[in-house]
């Protein structure tokens, strides 16, 4: 599982490469393997397949397309970094609930029609504390249930790809939606301020939307603070239902977890951070 993986990283890692440098684009294969949010990647890759030069090169000319070409690489690169979380997932895990498993990890949320009750709690709790760490909708009292799946946006003033809750994205949209044509006026206004004296209304205006603009993005920041702090106060609820394991058993799985994050360290130099655009 990690080389294939490893492999669509470094296929992806090339593409990109020649795309940038106007280079022959390498072919792209489409995995068949499970992976998180799949549907998102194997969406982006067939659409990248077979495509030419000119064809790309138009394509390019849409925010939209860049946009998801960044988000699917963000997501080529969540894989890869984790890996070692995957194989133990589809590897470790019992044969009759993996199904369940590739699904959740394909769709980014758990399957509402499997509550894992086929096999042991203990398991069940692993399989949980291993999703959320991908960022998969799932709940665990007991059962495994879906949740809230989460989604990726772009955050709208630092423009570095989060996650959030799919049900706070909208809400994130919309101010970020407003925090552009706001900043869009500044601008227009402050090149106008550059050549003449504004009226005393104008600089009222002017003010305003500066007002306006610092409003917006504090929103925007306590939106996502709050949806932080949330996660890791439901991430500690979870953990405190997790407890029973033995302390033998937690000892050793400590030490298996600080040698997959050595892991995965490393391993995260090996791919690109994001894609830059020529404007």
């Amino acid at each position: 599982m990690k080389k294939k993986i490893k492999a669509l990283a470094e296929r992806w890692n090339a593409y990109i490469r020649a795309m940038q440098k106007g280079e022959a684009l390498p072919e792209l294969e489409v995995p068949e393997f499970p992976l998180a949010y799949g549907i998102k990647i194997k969406d982006c890759l067939k659409t990248l397949k077979g495509l030419r030069r000119e064809e790309l090169k138009e394509k390019l000319s849409s925010t939209q397309f860049k946009k998801k070409l960044r988000l699917c690489s963000f997501l080529i690169k969540h894989n890869y970094i984790h890996a070692n979380t995957l194989e133990k997932l589809l590897s470790e895990t019992p044969e009759d609930i993996r199904e369940s498993i590739a699904k959740a990890l394909n769709k980014g949320v758990w399957p509402d029609e499997e509550n894992g009750e086929k096999i042991e709690e203990v398991k069940r709790s692993n399989i949980a504390t291993a999703l959320r760490k991908l960022y998969i909708g799932v709940s665990y009292d007991g059962k495994l249930k879906s949740s809230f799946p989460y989604e990726l946006i772009i955050h709208p003033i630092k423009g570095k790809i989060i996650w959030v809750r799919e049900d706070i994205a909208p809400k994130l949209e919309e101010l970020a939606s407003s925090l552009e044509k706001t900043s869009a006026q500044i601008q227009l206004m402050n090149a106008q301020r550059q050549i003449r004296k504004f009226s005393d209304e104008e600089e009222k205006q002017f003010e305003h939307l500066q007002k306006q603009y610092l409003e917006l993005s504090n929103k925007i920041n306590k939106l996502i603070e709050d949806e932080r702090a949330s996660e890791q106060g439901e991430e500690h609820e979870n953990k405190e239902e997790e407890t029973a394991n033995s302390e033998e058993k937690e000892r050793g799985e400590s030490e298996d977890q600080e040698e997959i994050n050595d892991e995965e360290e490393d391993e995260e130099k090996g791919i690109e951070n994001d894609i830059e655009f020529e404007d």
